[in-house]
């Protein structure tokens, strides 16, 4: 699933989280890219919430199978 900062406004994430995204990943990014940048830049608190937003958005069921085992 490609997040974009689109995608984030809509599912109203917050300002720092946004300007964070759009800096690094202005056109978009895989969520498994972003996932592992927000822990690795010690953003789990980000990560948690995104997580959760994905699973409330989704129908993918590969990507909500993924997000049960994280």
């Amino acid at each position: 699933m490609i997040i974009t900062i689109e995608l984030l406004r809509s599912w109203h994430a917050c300002a720092d989280g946004i300007e964070w995204v759009e800096t690094r990943y202005p056109d978009g990014v895989e969520y498994d890219v972003l996932s592992a940048a927000l822990i690795a830049n010690e953003k789990a608190n980000w990560r948690d919430w995104l997580a959760r937003a994905v699973a409330e958005h989704t129908t993918d069921e590969s990507l909500l199978a993924k997000l049960a085992g994280d």
